[in-house]
């Protein structure tokens, strides 16, 4: 979940019009997690949370991806089983 802290980070870092910034590694499903406090793009709330990001960026005329993250083997299985996920 990004916080006002992720806006200003990402957005001191386009500060040349064009430039294409890759976000840090953001889960596709809390399926695909496992490990806690990361960053997650599969809700409504997280996308919402994103959109301040993407604003400030865009706002600097440049262009942000964000690094889709599946953790497959390496995630925390405690993490999962906390959320009767299974380790894929």
């Amino acid at each position: 979940m990004p916080i006002s802290r992720i806006s200003l980070y990402h957005e001191q870092r386009t500060s040349v019009p064009g430039y294409l910034l890759v976000s840090e590694a953001t889960v596709v499903s809390p399926r695909h997690g496992g490990y806690p406090n990361v960053p997650g793009i599969y809700s409504d709330y997280q996308v919402v949370a994103w959109k301040d990001v993407t604003g400030a960026v865009h706002r600097k005329r440049a262009d942000i991806y964000p690094q889709l993250w599946d953790l497959g083997r390496a995630a925390y299985p405690a993490s999962l089983n906390h959320l009767d996920y299974p380790l894929l």
